[in-house]
């Protein structure tokens, strides 16, 4: 039978190796082979789509927690696929990014991750709850941001199940950092704004610090635009026993390989060790030779524009000092 839960895998591992002492780090083992798969390749079965609209002139949005790399970013109207360019590129013609003015979107940037979709619109203090009557004392959620001097502090709230637990710290305009928990939880954690109770953020169960990627659209978009957003999805952390790995089971041997590789090699094996480390690199391999073949194409993701063809200057331009490049392959 393959394997398929956390608990599954951990008891396999435990018992090939005769060893019921140490759990939590086979756990931590399963967790970080699973990582590597993860980051192996652009794996089609972890590819999403999504909708969203823009916002007359506004320019940055937060995108989804579970967004890890953007892989096809368009227009939906107009099927206009939207260029990145990272900030080596961009500042490179433009010193100012409001002098693009305001138009349809050609072009995006991507900013720093955020632990908050939603920012304060007005300093406030926040508060945060379960949707789990079971998380209680033994889980407390952290927030760090900037306070009306601005400076930045940090406040531990000890959750109380379902009951609203409000921070004594009023923090600025804008001024939310990073929001963490110390564990896993039964229930979704979710921190709101105290005034009208705007979700700014939400910790699932096994994401102890979400991450919230931020984009930036030039020009800044001058009416309602329906955004069309592909994307790969981010990495889940297994905690719970009835946790299950972000691919097809019938793979669930290559990670079982990699893990114990990993086990072997706490034990100080080394021959047991290269043994199964050799049979986890040909399963990666053979992994993505099948998900290539099954592809139609292979989005373009990265920043590195040498990495998958060359820029070439086209004649359109938003304004002269910026001109348009496409990614030729």
């Amino acid at each position: 039978m393959p394997l398929v839960t956390l608990k599954e895998y951990r008891g396999n591992i435990a018992s090939t190796v005769r060893e019921t002492q140490i759990s939590s780090l086979i756990d931590s083992w399963i967790n970080l082979t699973s990582i590597e798969i993860h980051n192996y390749h652009f794996w089609t079965w972890l590819r999403r789509k999504q909708t969203f609209p823009t916002v007359t002139d506004q320019e940055d949005y937060n995108l989804d927690s579970e967004v890890d790399r953007i892989g096809l970013l368009r227009e939906r109207t107009t099927t206009t696929k939207l260029l990145y360019l990272p900030d080596r590129l961009f500042y490179r013609f433009v010193s100012n990014p409001e002098d693009l003015g305001s138009g349809n979107p050609r072009y995006y940037r991507l900013w720093e991750e955020t632990g908050f979709s939603v920012n304060l619109a007005a300093a406030d203090t926040i508060y945060v709850s379960s949707s789990s009557a079971s998380d209680g004392s033994s889980v407390t959620v952290r927030v760090i941001g900037r306070n009306s001097s601005g400076e930045v502090v940090g406040e531990t709230l000890t959750l109380n199940g379902t009951s609203s637990v409000t921070s004594t710290t009023t923090f600025a305009v804008s001024g939310l950092m990073q929001i963490s928990k110390s564990g896993a939880t039964t229930g979704t954690i979710t921190c709101y704004r105290t005034t009208g109770a705007t979700v700014l953020s939400e910790l699932e169960p096994d994401n102890l610090t979400p991450r919230y990627k931020r984009l930036s659209f030039y020009p800044i978009p001058s009416s309602v635009l329906t955004m069309n957003l592909e994307y790969f999805e981010r990495y889940r952390y297994l905690v719970h026993d009835t946790d299950v790995p972000q691919m097809d089971v019938k793979w669930g041997w290559v990670l079982r390989e990699g893990a114990l590789a990993k086990t072997w090699e706490y034990k100080q094996n080394e021959t047991a060790f290269a043994q199964h480390q050799a049979i986890y690199q040909q399963g990666l391999k053979l992994m993505r030779a099948q998900d290539e073949a099954n592809a139609d194409y292979i989005p373009v993701l990265q920043p590195r524009f040498s990495q998958y063809g060359t820029i070439r200057r086209v004649s359109d331009s938003v304004n002269d000092n910026f001109p348009a490049y496409s990614l030729v392959i």
